[in-house]
């Protein structure tokens, strides 16, 4: 139960970083989550804010230095890649398809999306 309670409060301020766009430090504590779902799921809702490329590379970066687990980066990656993608399908609606499109590019196959991932990986 205490690894439960005390994801709850990392989680938390997992939130305050992404809300305050603290890109430098939200793979750091999102690194101490020890659910792995949970811990994806921050990470991917994270990166979904996330509009400069630059900062995106960054996140990457970050976190295979703070996960030091390359397959939970490469899981992260490419959840986020496919919900962008279910969010921007002509089937979306809502506000979400419309701000998702204006975060990340968005490739006209999905083996580009693999690709990029595995670019921004390093695969």
């Amino acid at each position: 139960e205490d690894d439960v309670n005390g994801d709850d409060v990392v989680s938390a301020y997992v939130d305050h970083l992404v809300a305050h766009q603290q890109v430098g430090l939200v793979a750091l504590y999102t690194s101490h989550i020890n659910d792995p779902a949970t811990k994806r799921r921050k990470y991917v809702h994270f990166m979904k804010e996330v509009q400069d490329p630059e900062d995106r590379q960054t996140c990457i970066d970050l976190a295979k230095k703070h996960f030091g687990d390359e397959d939970q980066v490469f899981q992260i990656t490419t959840t986020t890649v496919d919900t962008i993608r279910k969010e921007n399908s002509p089937s979306a609606s809502g506000a979400g398809a419309g701000a998702a499109s204006s975060m990340f590019a968005r490739t006209e196959t999905v083996e580009g999306d693999v690709q990029a991932t595995n670019d921004a990986i390093g695969e």
